[in-house]
């Protein structure tokens, strides 16, 4: 099954009618990479930013849930899709026997009539209990200087490659708020003529991304490579469709979660500066997680 959905406006998918879900069995929750484990890495990076090798780097954990029996994978993207239904969402088979599915925010790029679109996408909090408290957290975020920060990376970044292509980009002058249910985010919008740039080419210039792999590039990917414990897969990975006229939308496969047998393995990032804190970045990891979780929400999930 290949399956995807790059219309964040879309109604949700009916790939399983509800009256025709399965029951979601218990799940063991685990956590290969603990907290201390996590705290060393970061301040591993740090170190590195100390002594000039990096300026910013994403860093990614996983959580495994481990089911008694292979859970019903479209159940599960059906509800993540439903959940969330802004988002580009996504379902498909890389290999027989293994289900990678997501509902990403992140647009990488896409075409048409003549335009490319893109969006930086880094900067995060959470959402308020109240409409009051959410306006609050959303002003602060707006406000704060680290996030701030990681987001003009991925902004410079963007201009930068869409440039050194010959385009001409737009922007506004600041952020704006991009808000899902469990998280807000810092979001910039970008726009160029195409003028005989590919969307795959302007794809590859663009990622990834500061706000997947972090800034000097190479030297991101380098420290993640040597240091992140485990295979980051699919996650991150451009995500999408073409059609023969070049039209398309590519996103980026954060939120996601890949299937293998009885153990979904879900992963999730957090950009790191050299003021970041290990337990705030955790904190933000475990909320970014969630819209997979929900999506076996009814089972039992036992640490």
């Amino acid at each position: 099954l290949t399956w995807l959905d790059a219309a964040p406006d879309a109604p949700p998918p009916a790939l399983v009618p509800r009256s025709l879900e399965m029951v979601i069995p218990p799940a063991e929750r685990r956590e290969p990479l603990t907290l201390p484990d996590w705290e060393a890495l970061i301040l591993a990076a740090q170190d590195a930013m100390r002594h000039g090798e990096l300026e910013k780097v994403v860093l990614s954990r996983t959580r495994e849930l481990d089911f008694p029996s292979p859970p019903p994978a479209e159940t599960i993207f059906r509800r993540i899709a439903t959940a969330y239904p802004h988002t580009f969402r996504f379902f498909f088979e890389p290999v027989p026997g293994h289900v990678f599915l997501g509902a990403t925010p992140e647009l990488l790029a896409s075409a048409a009539e003549g335009r490319l679109r893109t969006i930086a996408l880094a900067g995060s909090a959470p959402r308020g209990a109240t409409p009051a408290e959410d306006a609050r957290l959303g002003a602060a975020l707006l406000d704060d200087p680290k996030n701030r920060r990681e987001h003009a990376f991925v902004v410079r970044h963007i201009l930068r490659s869409l440039r050194g292509l010959g385009l001409h980009p737009e922007h506004p002058a600041g952020p704006r708020l991009r808000t899902l249910p469990n998280i807000q985010h810092l979001e910039t919008p970008v726009e160029a003529a195409l003028e005989n740039v590919m969307l795959l080419e302007a794809a590859a210039a663009l990622h990834p991304t500061p706000a997947l792999a972090g800034t000097p590039r190479a030297a991101a990917l380098d420290f993640i490579r040597r240091h992140e414990p485990h295979a980051r897969g699919w996650y991150g990975a451009p995500v999408g469709w073409i059609s023969p006229n070049g039209d398309g939308k590519l996103a980026v496969a954060i939120r996601s979660a890949l299937m293998r047998g009885t153990t979904l393995r879900l992963y999730a990032g957090a950009g790191i500066l050299p003021d970041s804190d290990p337990q705030a970045e955790w904190e933000e990891t475990a909320l970014k997680f969630r819209p997979l979780e929900e999506g076996v929400r009814g089972a039992e999930l036992r640490s």
